[in-house]
């Protein structure tokens, strides 16, 4: 973050204050064990306003992980090329 460091479950609470109730419980149950869950609103609980700087590069983090993860889901001929040239030179 910009001016300190924040760790991984206080970037979930970030996110999850930013998607909203309906959304974050969505997610929650789908993708987090009961016990994270805890731990999560449990620093739901502690946060009591989020700065703008924070939330911004929390959601830009958040951002470019989901993009890299398409990228690599994405595969075809095309990807199997390119990965193939760059290891092996064209």
């Amino acid at each position: 973050m910009v001016n300190y460091k924040i760790t991984g479950i206080q970037k979930i609470a970030v996110l999850i204050l930013a998607m909203g109730s309906d959304v974050s419980a969505k997610i929650l149950k789908q993708y987090f064990t009961e016990e994270e869950i805890e731990k999560i609103y449990l620093q739901v609980a502690q946060i009591e306003a989020v700065p703008e700087n924070v939330r911004e590069e929390v959601l830009k983090e958040f951002w470019e992980l989901a993009e890299a993860q398409q990228y690599l889901l994405s595969g075809g001929v095309k990807i199997a090329r390119e990965l193939l040239e760059k290891t092996v030179g064209s």
